[in-house]
């Protein structure tokens, strides 16, 4: 596949082997569409049994943010179509669990690799999950 550097294949499909697991994004991919804008994807894993098959955190066309399984062909193809292209962000420098990512796109509203926002995500995580629960 290649929007998958070489380096990063083992490793993802490794975690693809444990999927469920909290991992750390190794790798962002943006499609810059208009504008400066992108529509970006991290890749926590891929699936050990159809390495086109992705999992992780992936804007939709309306901005939604939602953490699941893509198909990388079928992102290549959707490019292709509208004259697009989709490449690995090499100043992306994968710093926490995808929990954390997930968080900060909640309280931004977009999929963000600020270091600002992931430091506010995972203090809010944890006050979350030191925040014993509130007797029913």
């Amino acid at each position: 596949m290649s929007l998958i550097p070489a380096a990063l294949m083992e490793p993802l499909t490794c975690n693809g082997h444990h999927h469920g697991h909290d991992f750390t994004p190794l790798l962002k991919l943006d499609m810059w569409v208009v504008n400066g804008q992108s529509i970006s994807w991290l890749v926590s894993e891929l699936d050990p049994q159809n390495p086109n098959r992705a999992y992780g955190l992936g804007e939709k066309w309306n901005g939604e943010v939602t953490e699941r399984y893509f198909d990388l062909a079928e992102l290549e193809r959707a490019a292709d179509l509208f004259g697009l292209h989709i490449v690995a962000d090499e100043n992306f420098t994968p710093r926490h669990p995808l929990s954390v990512y997930r968080q900060a796109a909640r309280e931004q509203g977009w999929l963000t690799d600020c270091v600002i926002h992931l430091h506010q995500a995972k203090l809010n995580l944890q006050n979350h999950q030191d925040t014993p629960a509130s007797p029913s």
